[in-house]
């Protein structure tokens, strides 16, 4: 009897541990999320790490935006998207915004002076931010008067903590406790 709840005890803090290592590796795949927004041409900007949007009068924005778009009527399209000081941007031409990952970071030649090219669908941008945060701005597609465009935090994998599941601690500690309360019974003995 004693050695089947030994086992059992085994089992189950096994199971536990397994479970909090498959938590583990998929806290560590997931990503930040992706989130859409629309801006009009060359009134209104972006702060990256809240998502405000910002109004800017005769293209002076607050400290805070990032970027903004400018209307540039002898390209098509016409949008550019010109950094605000002190953000810096790497433009990836013809890369697509679900291919960026962290890791192209060390590639990319970023630069503080506004990148006059025309933003198109299959372009994507990255900023560095005033706080050091690096964002991928891309899937842009633009109306008359607005520019709509995807954008993501670009975080390595290691800064995603793991966090296991309630139900995974107690499963262990249950395992840990079945183990300590044979081995005292054993003792006791």
């Amino acid at each position: 009897m004693k050695k089947n709840l030994l086992i059992l005890a085994t089992a189950i803090f096994a199971i536990g541990l397994i479970t909090m290592a498959d938590t583990a590796f998929f806290s560590l795949a997931q990503a930040t999320p992706i989130v859409t927004a629309s801006l009009p041409f060359e009134n209104e900007g972006i702060d990256l790490e809240t998502g405000n949007i910002e109004f800017g009068f005769l293209g002076t924005f607050p400290e805070a935006v990032d970027f903004h778009f400018g209307y540039h009527a002898l390209t098509t399209p016409h949008a550019i998207l010109l950094q605000e000081f002190p953000a810096e941007v790497a433009l990836m031409d013809e890369v697509s915004f679900s291919s960026v990952t962290f890791d192209d970071i060390a590639t990319l030649s970023f630069t503080s002076f506004s990148i006059i090219e025309p933003f198109e669908n299959d372009d994507t941008m990255v900023v560095l931010t005033a706080l050091g945060n690096y964002f991928k701005v891309g899937n842009a597609m633009e109306n008359d008067y607005f520019v709509t465009f995807d954008y993501q935090q670009l975080v390595p994998e290691q800064q995603l903590p793991p966090v296991p599941e309630p139900a995974t601690i107690l499963l262990v500690g249950t395992g840990i406790a079945v183990i300590a309360g044979a081995r005292f019974r054993r003792n006791k003995k």
